[in-house]
């Protein structure tokens, strides 16, 4: 009896301890000791995405270090580091709260917060389930309302853009009919589960699934989207079986993953407004656009070029009708959802935002959606969880169409596209975007931004020749070559004219790298990557 009382004890003691496990986010002082440089941004980012930035105009910062290998070496000596997050200069660890002082004391924490418990005994409902409510009708509107048909018929497929999908799981991607084509084209570039800790994405929920299929899947005569050959990152940060802020904290280092390989779209149909830990709960006073940590990553990852689209939320008909977060960011795209009649769906969530701006920002179809399914079936389903996607696969076709325009161009083409463009309101947004319209307002507006030609791109012999190619644009201009930390390292003035349409620019003292070169010309400016060697 007294070996059993003491094993009993043991037990006890033991998942007390289990239970202390808890999820943190540790935030560090600084960026001191890194053994990186924003200098030399190809030791943390990949071509793509530099050649973003640079396409984007968009200037390296020290919140695109990694955190520092110095400090993670210590915080690992004495915990469980699961990721770190640079734009938050943050690790993300596991640890026993009654030590919680061992990570407090090291000289470079900031601060300590609590992200929730580390391992979840009790799953609850299936919050995902609960927002996507199963319809029986079939119907293919939702394509006709953004003009997938048009897309289709221009051989529009979203190839050589490049789009991560944040959500819940992937079952059946890689083995359903509707999806044999991204494989064909190897078109899945990399994977990541934040959950659970490995690079496994094709199992979980199906609530991705389902997304996806609304951006990529294909089935000839039967099924299309608008982007079936776009490239395609798959993250799961959402775990249905919990709700935690730790979540936010997945996704912010997804999105980051998605920065470094080089991503032009992240897409995600998640939403946060309440936890299983009641204290984490947000107010719609904090719908604000900065509170949050999950909508301040989405506007961090819009400063970096990258479109971001977020569902509004399927809170309407509730108590709390607000949009959720991430989706009142300031420069995401949050999408709400109609019905076949262009009705606002009672379910779709409407603002204003605490800070009186409009969402959502635009609208689609997300009442009676045909998604594909894991068993290969396809039912129709109901929330802005769908009409989110479809807007995404929408952008990936425009970026096919027009590489040379940026992803703000691009998205000023799709609000001003919209069918409420010149009375939006919070119930509707700015409207239901469309193809054909996006793509006569880019095109009427491509002409300007075409004022010169810049030749070679890459430059192996020190010199590069500019020359004009609209014919009333004669006489100065000015010139600066600028590197990725927005440096400015040479530049100079000279003037085309009808003698001299075309002229060489040597490059004088210019180390090999990429670099973005800016001429202003009378009243215009045009820009243009250039990689010296």
């Amino acid at each position: 009896m007294k070996r059993l009382l003491i094993l009993i004890l043991f037990f006890q003691n033991l998942i007390v301890s289990e239970a202390a496990i808890l999820k943190y986010a540790v935030y560090f002082t600084d960026k001191a000791n890194s053994s990186y440089s924003i200098t030399s941004p190809q030791d943390f980012l990949s071509l793509k995405s530099i050649q973003r930035r640079l396409k984007e105009g968009v200037i390296l910062s020290e919140q695109d270090l990694p955190v520092s290998t110095t400090y993670l070496s210590q915080l690992n000596a004495i915990t469980k580091v699961h990721y770190v997050s640079k734009w938050l200069n943050a690790a993300i660890i596991s640890h026993d709260e009654v030590f919680l002082s061992d990570v407090e004391s090291l000289p470079f924490v900031d601060r300590i917060e609590y992200l929730g418990p580390s391992n979840f005994i009790n799953a609850r409902l299936d919050k995902t389930q609960e927002k996507l409510e199963l319809e029986e009708t079939i119907s293919s509107i939702n394509n006709n309302l953004i003009g997938v048909d048009e897309i289709k018929a221009q051989n529009i497929t979203g190839k050589g853009v490049l789009l991560a999908s944040l959500d819940a799981g992937f079952p059946g991607v890689n083995t359903m009919d509707g999806f044999v084509h991204v494989f064909d084209h190897d078109g899945v570039i990399d994977t990541y589960d934040f959950v659970n800790g490995n690079k496994d994405v094709y199992s979980n929920h199906y609530h991705g699934t389902a997304t996806l299929s609304l951006i990529a899947g294909n089935i000839p005569d039967v099924f299309y989207s608008p982007a079936p050959e776009v490239d395609l990152l798959l993250y799961i940060t959402e775990d249905v079986n919990s709700e935690y802020r730790i979540e936010e904290y997945n996704w912010i280092s997804a999105a980051e993953r998605a920065d470094s390989v080089g991503v032009d779209i992240i897409t995600s149909s998640l939403g946060y407004t309440d936890f299983d830990d009641l204290s984490m709960d947000y107010t719609s006073s904090q719908l604000d656009g900065k509170t949050s940590v999950i909508t301040r990553a989405a506007d961090w990852a819009a400063s970096k070029g990258i479109i971001v689209i977020t569902s509004a939320g399927n809170y309407g008909n509730n108590s709390w009708y607000y949009v959720g977060m991430p989706a009142d960011c300031f420069t995401c795209v949050s999408v709400g959802s109609v019905d076949a009649g262009k009705v606002q769906s009672v379910f779709s969530s409407f603002g204003p935002t605490a800070d009186w701006r409009i969402k959502p920002d635009l609208m689609a179809m997300g009442s009676a959606v045909p998604i594909l399914f894991p068993d290969n079936s396809m039912p129709s389903f109901n929330g802005t969880s769908l009409a989110a996607p479809q807007v995404a696969g929408l952008f990936a076709a425009l970026f096919e169409a027009f590489p040379n325009h940026t992803s703000e161009q691009i998205k000023e083409a799709v609000f001003i596209s919209a069918d409420r463009y010149s009375t939006p309101d919070n119930q509707y947004g700015y409207g239901i975007p469309n193809f054909v319209a996006a793509s006569n307002y880019l095109e009427l507006n491509e002409a300007p931004n075409k004022i010169l030609e810049v030749y070679p791109t890459l430059v192996t012999n020190k010199k590069i020749f500019v020359k004009t190619i609209a014919p009333n644009l004669y006489g100065p201009f000015s010139y600066r070559i600028i590197s990725v930390i927005g440096q400015t390292v040479q530049s100079g003035q000279s003037e085309l004219n009808w003698l001299q349409p075309s002229l060489e620019l040597p490059i004088l003292d210019v180390s090999e790298g990429i670099y973005m070169i800016v001429f202003e010309f009378q009243d215009k400016v045009f820009k243009s990557k250039i990689v010296i060697r």
